[in-house]
């Protein structure tokens, strides 16, 4: 069955009677048991009768909250070439294959191949900030991080590391082979314990035959989880990963399915393709994306976003949607929490050139803030401008809160 069928196949026995909370494009919040799911459609059970939701419209479905770890677990960060994050039990390398155990119980195994990096004693946080910034790096040859005692250090430990090449793993899966390259013709190859090792990050070309993700799927370990399909298993179903690993889960093992990616974007997790900002005092205020002009949360109408932009006048951001999208969203006005200077401040919409909207808000006026709504089918820019309507643009500003487009 090819991937696009099924991305929303799970088996009716499987999901029954599993309550669940089911968000669509259109904004709508559906809560009921989850009756089945397929390919067109989700079905959920309000009431004993049936609500049918066009699986094209599902951005995602939530069973529980995000649960917390325990404060004395102890855990490798297993990172898969398909963006798949995994908090393991325990880790083993055997021949060219990894072993890894879940914190869930799940046991699975996956090519050495399709493993991107692994970082032991991932419940350290300075450990786990260090390791983000290494894996930020770019690298020819594979890394092999340990550990020395230092006063200086994070809690008295250094990290330092080795590069070249990673090998295979011993038949226990307890160590594995790493080469270093002392000069043109000498290659030294050590045995390392993995329990030893600090971490590993492999160079992995990406596989451009990999199945694509269809939804990300969260669970109750905080796992995150790239699925490429979904199938049925007694009590819960199996995930598939682009990168080839297969995790089974029991329903109430999850936490949410996210099927959101295409169908819905944030124009903050966008880069615009043109930006302009002048003022007339000569301090230009750059736009913030996910904060306020003040670093703050995004605040408005009683309301705290998570999402948004802010724009000081004058600004001007033009995004290429390229006729992909049908819905912009946002939130428009002045954030509660930030300081500014009355008078009219103009925020104005553009597709390709013409006027989707234009409001002018002034902080003396009762109403600051309104939610939009515009239809931006087949537009192929979007322009969004803040402007002063006075002659001076000091202490003129407003926020786009929530602003997205969707399909």
């Amino acid at each position: 069955m090819p991937v696009r069928r099924t991305f929303l196949v799970l088996l009716l026995c499987a999901s029954v009677g599993r309550g669940a909370e089911l968000r669509t494009l259109k904004g709508e919040v559906l809560k009921g048991d989850l009756g089945s799911i397929s390919d067109k459609e989700v079905v959920l059970i309000q009431g004993g009768a049936p609500a049918a939701v066009p699986a094209g419209q599902v951005l995602q479905i939530d069973f529980a909250e995000p649960g917390r770890l325990p404060a004395d677990a102890k855990y490798a960060d297993v990172e898969l070439t398909d963006g798949t994050l995994l908090h393991c039990g325990q880790v083993r390398i055997k021949g060219k294959e990894a072993e890894l155990t879940l914190l869930g119980g799940q046991a699975l195994r996956v090519p050495l191949a399709a493993v991107a990096s692994i970082l032991n004693d991932a419940q350290n946080e300075s450990f786990r900030k260090d390791w983000t910034a290494r894996l930020g790096k770019k690298r020819r040859r594979d890394v092999l991080a340990v550990r020395k005692k230092s006063a200086d250090g994070p809690e008295g430990v250094i990290v330092s590391g080795l590069e070249g090449t990673a090998g295979e793993g011993d038949e226990a899966g307890t160590k594995i082979e790493f080469s270093v390259r002392i000069s043109e013709r000498r290659t030294v190859t050590r045995t390392f314990a993995l329990a030893s090792v600090h971490g590993l990050i492999f160079v992995r070309e990406p596989d451009p035959k990999a199945a694509p993700v269809v939804c990300k799927l969260t669970d109750a370990q905080r796992n995150l989880v790239m699925a490429s399909a979904l199938a049925s298993a007694p009590g819960g179903v199996v995930v598939t990963t682009p990168a080839g690993a297969r995790i089974e889960y029991k329903t109430e093992a999850l936490v949410r399915l996210d099927y959101s990616k295409g169908k819905l974007t944030f124009l903050s997790d966008l880069d615009p393709v043109r930006v302009v900002e002048t003022s007339t005092d000569e301090l230009v205020y750059n736009y913030k994306r996910d904060r306020n002009l003040d670093g703050g949360p995004l605040r408005m109408g009683g309301n705290a976003y998570a999402k948004g932009l802010a724009l000081h006048a004058y600004s001007e951001l033009e995004y290429d949607l390229q006729g992909e999208y049908r819905e912009f969203k946002a939130v428009a006005g002045f954030d509660e929490a930030v300081g500014g200077i009355e008078g009219p401040v103009l925020v104005r919409i553009e597709g390709d050139g013409k006027e989707l909207y234009s409001r002018t808000f002034d902080r003396k006026d009762k109403v600051r803030w309104e939610p939009v709504t515009l239809n931006v089918k087949d537009v192929q820019k979007l322009r969004i401008t803040v402007s002063s309507g006075d002659l001076l643009d000091l202490g003129k500003h407003l926020e786009l809160a929530d602003a997205k487009v969707s399909k």
